[in-house]
């Protein structure tokens, strides 16, 4: 990306979210990179939109086959991306971009079901390869579910399957550990939590105290982003939607 690493104390650039997208698009190589970004946040901060925004353009920019994992009973952000809803795997001939969303029914044994739908889901398309996969909420996948393994294998080996990860987490606990420690680019939200900003500080492949002060920084929806192979940093923030306070 165009920003060069911070040094403890320098602000961290800001871009604009018209510029950011399109050039974060451009730095987020083709899936034979296996370039997984990991997102964390609290919940209301747009962890979500964003993701969606990034996979939108994503598929628009390079064509990529794209699935979202649905696990709630209803959900408008997603309802709103307006790409097919699937109910079993796999989805029909010529279906690229769609969300698998699997039936919620009795809240009392939905994770049982959803268990059994989203296993063999991922294992098909771990399989099949080529797929960048979105977690919505990486832990309830993870620790409710108990897809801690399967997620696993697609963190470390998804470059030999051509696979991207895309993954978020209202915190950075209870998800497999390569959601950190494999992926190319983490995204984070503003937290008041001082445990969970340290976790955060050591997971960006640059100086702990640098993503520490820029996370302090961050104001409500802004976020920070940065390439752990490299340490680069910018902070965007999303734009704000129509008809809408901040």
């Amino acid at each position: 990306m165009a920003a060069e690493p911070a040094l403890a104390g320098e602000a961290v650039p800001f871009v604009e979210w018209g510029a950011f997208l399109p050039e974060f698009i451009t730095a987020w190589p083709e899936n034979a990179h296996a370039e997984h970004v990991s997102i964390v946040g609290p919940t209301g901060q747009g962890k979500t939109t964003l993701a969606l925004a990034m996979l939108e353009a994503r598929a628009k920019a390079r064509g990529s086959a794209v699935v979202v994992l649905a696990t709630k009973p209803r959900d408008a952000t997603l309802r709103a991306l307006g790409w097919p809803v699937v109910k079993e795997w796999p989805p029909g001939y010529g279906k690229e971009q769609v969300i698998f969303w699997p039936p919620y029914g009795d809240v009392r044994t939905v994770h049982q079901r959803q268990a059994r739908a989203f296993a063999p889901m991922l294992a098909d398309v771990f399989s099949d390869g080529r797929w960048v996969v979105y977690f919505d909420e990486a832990s309830y996948f993870a620790t409710e579910l108990g897809l801690k393994t399967v997620m696993r294998r697609y963190w470390q080996q998804g470059r030999s399957q051509r696979l991207i990860v895309v993954a978020g987490t209202q915190r950075p606990v209870d998800v497999p550990r390569p959601m950190w420690s494999e992926c190319s680019w983490l995204v984070a939200f503003r937290t008041g939590d001082d445990e969970e900003l340290r976790r955060v500080g050591q997971i960006g492949g640059t100086s702990s105290k640098v993503i520490l002060e820029a996370m302090r920084a961050l104001r409500p929806h802004e976020f920070l982003v940065c390439e752990t192979r490299t340490g680069k940093m910018v902070r965007s923030m999303m734009p704000k939607p129509k008809g809408a306070r901040r």
